[in-house]
């Protein structure tokens, strides 16, 4: 399968995403289909690294969950150890948001456009 580029958008760095212990970023819904489609997981959560840029990885999940309108998908940031990190961003902030599934793999990367 090699590597897919399932998504690729902007975030504006909110007040809770910086400050919070669970940082969520919500994926647009204009990618659900092909994370849909890539994700065949039977679980609502599928691993993933994420890359911060300046040699920050952490982990973190890909989450699919319903509501009243229908399917969601959110990154789950694990920011154990990244207090510091998050503290250097400013709220506001675009985040370039890029999401690839590397032969099973999850990789998220987090960069500053």
């Amino acid at each position: 399968m090699g590597k897919l580029q399932v998504a690729e958008f902007g975030y504006i760095a909110s007040r809770s995403f910086l400050t919070s212990s669970k940082r969520t970023i919500t994926v647009p819904a204009r990618f659900y289909k092909k994370l849909r489609n890539t994700m065949k997981i039977e679980s609502k959560t599928a691993s993933a690294e994420i890359d911060c840029g300046n040699n920050v990885r952490t982990s973190g999940s890909i989450y699919w969950g319903l509501r009243a309108g229908g399917p969601y998908y959110q990154i789950r940031v694990h920011s154990r150890g990244m207090k510091d990190y998050f503290k250097r961003l400013r709220m506001g902030i675009t985040l370039k948001v890029r999401i690839v599934n590397n032969n099973g793999l999850w990789e998220i990367t987090l960069g500053k456009d």
